[in-house]
C-alpha cells in the first residue's frame, strides 16, 4: 500500500481490503439433471414465498408500509439471501460439498416460519376460494410443468456437458472432458476421473496445476 503511486491509489488499495478475495461464476443450467431441475424449482418457490410473505405479514400484523421493519426485512433478505444462494449453488455444483449451507437452511427456516405465521393468524383470507379462471391457469401450469419434467428427464433425456469457467483470481472450473485431457497430458498422475458428467459436473483446478507446477 505504501508503494501506491498516489493518494487515490492508496485509497483504492484500502477499499479493496473490504471486497471479496475472488469471485466464482455459477451457471443457472436448470435442465442439467433432474436433481438440479427440482432444486431450481425449489429455489423459485422459496423466492416467491418470501415475496408473498412481505405483503401478507403487513396485512396480518397490521404493520404500515412505511414502518422500519418492512425496509429492514427487505435489506436483511438482500444480503442474507445472496449468501444463501451462493451456498445453494455451491452444494449443487461442487462434488466435494456434501452438506447444505447454514445460511441457506436459516433463510429457508425464516421463510417457512413467516408462512406459518400467515396461515395461523389469517387463515380466513388465505383459504378464500380462488376465481375459476385463475384456478384453471394454475392447474394448467402445474400439469404442464409435470409433463415437461417427465418428457425432459425420462422420455427424451440427453446429456449436457458443462463448460469451463474462470474466476477473477485465475482459478478455472473444468468439466470432465477437459480434466481427462489434462490427466492424459500429465501421464495420469492425478488419478482417474468419472466418465459421468451428471455426477461430477465441474472440477476446480488452480492455475498452478494447469501449468504442471507443484
Amino acid at each position: 500500500m505504501i508503494q501506491a503511486p498516489a493518494h487515490l491509489g492508496r485509497l483504492q488499495r484500502v477499499a479493496s481490503q473490504f471486497t471479496p478475495y475472488s469471485w466464482m461464476d455459477f451457471d443457472w443450467r436448470p435442465t442439467f439433471s433432474l436433481k438440479r431441475w427440482l432444486a431450481m424449482l425449489g429455489i423459485i418457490i422459496m423466492f416467491l414465498a418470501a415475496e408473498l410473505n412481505t405483503f401478507y405479514l403487513k396485512f396480518v400484523l397490521w404493520i404500515p408500509p412505511e414502518h422500519y421493519l418492512c425496509l429492514g426485512r427487505l435489506v436483511f433478505f438482500l444480503f442474507a439471501g445472496a449468501v444463501a444462494m451462493r451456498e445453494a449453488f455451491q452444494f449443487l455444483d461442487d462434488p466435494n460439498c456434501k452438506k447444505f449451507g447454514r445460511q441457506a437452511w436459516m433463510i429457508a427456516a425464516i421463510i417457512i416460519t413467516e408462512l406459518l405465521i400467515v396461515l395461523k393468524f389469517d387463515w380466513q383470507t388465505v383459504s378464500k376460494p380462488i376465481p375459476f379462471p385463475v384456478a384453471c391457469f394454475w392447474i394448467l401450469g402445474i400439469v404442464g410443468l409435470f409433463v415437461y419434467t417427465i418428457w425432459k428427464f425420462y422420455l427424451h433425456p440427453h446429456k449436457v456437458i458443462a463448460k469451463s469457467h474462470q474466476t477473477t483470481n485465475g482459478d478455472v472450473v473444468m468439466n470432465n472432458n477437459d480434466r481427462k485431457t489434462q490427466n492424459k497430458a500429465e501421464g495420469g498422475s492425478n488419478g482417474s476421473v468419472s466418465n459421468s458428467p451428471l455426477k461430477q459436473p465441474r472440477f476446480r483446478v488452480s492455475r498452478d496445476s494447469q501449468n504442471g507446477k507443484s
